[in-house]
């Protein structure tokens, strides 16, 4: 339906733009962003959405939902999915246009944006009834052909190989999974498909306590299953007031954080939302994520599992096996399954390789291509301890490598 006949009721984006402040328009769109509810400063709550039409596919249009109950607000499924709006009024702010949503005179309908869904919308506003018009299943059909590359939300984010310390940051991530540690904060389990940088560092503390948590070793079996097989998993360590964390439970989401900090602890990245962070679910097909996508897709398709920052280092090790490339350390996890130093060499030799392997003393590596401690190739035996737990008491075992330096 083109624009011209949909001025009858509905407004494209781009006519709304066109109109005069204060204007109560009709508006009909796909939403690509779902904002937290929150507590406006008076007894309301309220939730911001950003919509895309044909006439607008990127950066969005944003609408604000102001309703008396949580239960009121729209609780849309799946970015992507579409909502019509009606009796909206069209506001600006700092020469940003949007909408506001006002219960006593606007209503909503919630319909599933993906093709071949039910027509009949799955959630109506509850305090002013929604009044279906005669061109919301041909407008709703319409907005779920939309191509892709009106979808594409185009956003300036961070890759995770790319995050620096200590400086506020926005990515644009998929949440593995969420968990609460034994001091009942949460921490959320993101990934990109990158390689978080690697830090050179030459002053490890080696009696330090390790950054890695007993939690993690406590996740279900079928969570470490369906962990991608590689590019790093980073912890982002949630308050216990943060509004977004219902939002992200239960993981599989891409999501927009706004204003993170990342810091090195034990030399493992980690992020930490802070007063001004925020979150938002983000549609599978902008251009971020399908980005992020084909980063991954590549690379298990050139079965490089080796870490991207390992490419500059010389062979520290050999192995005596030539079977099937790299695996991970993650994906070992739930495989079902030395001669390192080469023989007994002398106290002396045997300290110089294992500070090499450490990345200290003389050993160590001394231009900024190499790490410390180095990367290494090895091949690795898995096994357990315990026959009535084996996922909690597995060990592994290097074998059929030799250091050569």
């Amino acid at each position: 339906m083109a624009a011209s006949s949909r001025r009858s009721f509905y407004l494209t984006i781009r006519d709304i733009r066109n109109s005069p402040i204060g204007s109560k328009v009709n508006l009909i769109a796909k939403a690509i962003e779902i904002g937290v509810p929150r507590k406006s400063g008076g007894s309301d709550y309220f939730l911001t959405l950003k919509l895309v039409d044909e006439t607008e596919p990127t950066p969005g249009f944003s609408v604000n939902i102001f309703e008396d109950n949580l239960e009121k607000l729209p609780r849309i499924k799946f970015p992507g999915d579409i909502i019509s709006l009606q009796c909206v009024e069209l506001n600006v702010y700092g020469g940003d246009f949007f909408c506001t949503f006002k219960r006593r005179i606007s209503s909503f309908a919630l319909f599933d944006g993906k093709a071949g869904g039910d027509l009949t919308p799955y959630q109506t506003s509850l305090t002013r009834r929604f009044l279906a018009s005669n061109a919301d299943e041909k407008l709703v059909l319409q907005l779920r052909a939309l191509s892709l590359r009106h979808q594409q939300e185009v956003f300036k984010t961070l890759l995770l190989c790319n995050i620096e310390s200590d400086k506020q940051l926005d990515i644009v991530c998929k949440v593995l999974d969420v968990y609460k540690t034994s001091t009942n904060d949460w921490i959320v389990l993101v990934w990109d498909g990158t390689d978080s940088p690697v830090l050179l560092q030459n002053d490890l503390d080696m009696e330090a306590k390790s950054p890695i948590r007993p939690e993690l070793y406590d996740l279900p079996r079928e969570v470490l299953h369906a962990l991608p097989k590689m590019g790093s998993i980073v912890e982002i360590f949630v308050d216990k007031v943060f509004e977004g964390i219902y939002l992200l439970k239960g993981g599989g989401h891409w999501v927009k954080f706004y204003n993170i900090i990342f810091n090195i602890r034990s030399g493992v990245w980690r992020g930490v939302v802070q007063s001004p962070s925020k979150v938002r679910i983000v549609c599978a097909a902008n251009s971020d994520v399908l980005h992020r996508k084909r980063i991954y897709e590549d690379r298990l398709a050139s079965y490089e599992y080796s870490p991207l920052s390992s490419i500059c280092n010389p062979p520290l090790t050999v192995t005596d096996s030539v079977l099937s490339g790299y695996s991970t350390l993650r994906a070992s996890l739930t495989h079902p399954e030395e001669n390192f130093f080469g023989g007994y060499p002398a106290q002396d030799v045997l300290t110089r390789k294992m500070n090499m392997l450490l990345g200290m003393g003389d050993g160590a590596a001394d231009c900024s291509t190499k790490r410390n401690p180095p990367w290494i190739s090895c091949c690795l035996m898995s096994f357990f301890i315990d026959s009535n737990n084996p996922l909690k008491s597995r060990r592994y075992r290097i074998f059929g490598t030799t250091m050569i330096g």
